[in-house]
């Protein structure tokens, strides 16, 4: 759906959680770098304008489709 993943925090566990909380406290310029990222990610991916193209597009490929099959179809 993405050209690329999202940056996030990914943790399984409640020790995993709890690591990366103690982390993110005694590492907070790390954790605002992620989180500028995510934001311009949400910002390219995830922009009004972006999301109506994609969702067009999304359309159109749906609407081409069926019309393709309705020309296959035996009369």
């Amino acid at each position: 759906m993405f050209r690329e993943d999202p940056p996030t925090i990914n943790v399984r566990t409640e020790d995993e959680i709890h690591k990366k909380l103690i982390d993110c406290v005694e590492n907070p310029d790390a954790f605002r770098e992620i989180g500028a990222r995510a934001r311009q990610w949400v910002l390219k991916n995830l922009h009004g304008a972006v999301l109506v193209k994609r969702y067009i597009s999304t359309y159109e490929q749906t609407l081409e489709s069926r019309r393709a099959r309705m020309r296959l179809r035996p009369t």
